[in-house]
């Protein structure tokens, strides 16, 4: 949170923060403020050890349940304003497809995006590709080497547009979709990787007055 908020403050915005939990408690109203900017860094639903699985049922860390999805659905549907970033934001939603068709449909309805695959870059470059989004002419890097100062992005997600969604960062290796940006009734910027792990303290700057923009909440 402080690194997004640091970035937000050079916007010229204050922020406030807190957990998903508190949200889905109803302690937190998303519904009261203009912009909501969800972290998901790598929270990926994730099996128990398999000394508990024996006898505990169901995983942990799902990084949008049921619950969250209303919310943020809900949330949208009255004209909010969604930045969203995470390893595996489209890998949580559609891999399980199986059993979880809700999961995709909240994804491509509401986020207005579609999940491509896991692992989608390995040399953590990312450019932009609409330049009424951000600027063509320069690149984004993100961590994806061991370091002391911020974690390492191992297994970026690629995300493509839906429902009216349009493509807006794709990874500089392969071009496979970085992120996706959609504005009409409500807005949503999604991106494939954490921006916290953004290398560059101006780049990052640079990325959140982008999306901030983009939502419709600067107008320089």
């Amino acid at each position: 949170p402080f690194v997004h908020g640091t970035s937000l403050k050079a916007c010229g915005l204050s922020f406030s923060s807190a957990s998903d939990e508190a949200v889905i408690d109803s302690i937190v109203n998303l519904s009261d403020y203009p912009m909501v900017d969800l972290i998901l860094g790598k929270e990926k639903e994730t099996g128990w050890p398999k000394p508990v699985a024996d006898s505990i049922n169901g995983t942990e860390f799902k990084v949008f349940p049921a619950e969250m999805q209303a919310l943020i659905q809900r949330y949208c549907e009255g004209g909010g304003s969604l930045f969203l970033s995470g390893s595996y934001i489209g890998t949580d939603l559609f891999s399980n497809s199986e059993r979880d068709s809700a999961g995709i449909k909240f994804a491509r309805g509401t986020l207005r995006f579609a999940w491509a695959t896991g692992h989608a870059a390995r040399t953590g470059v990312v450019v932009s590709v609409d330049s009424s989004f951000y600027r063509t002419d320069q690149t984004i890097q993100f961590n994806v080497e061991l370091s002391p100062d911020v974690y390492i992005v191992e297994a970026p997600d690629a995300l493509i547009p839906a429902e009216g969604g349009k493509q807006v960062m794709r990874y500089a290796e392969n071009l496979f979709g970085a992120g996706v940006a959609y504005k009409e009734e409500y807005g949503v910027v999604a991106l494939g990787f954490p921006f916290e792990t953004i290398l560059d303290t101006r780049a990052r700057d640079d990325l959140m007055r982008a999306i901030i923009r983009f939502l419709g909440l600067l107008t320089e």
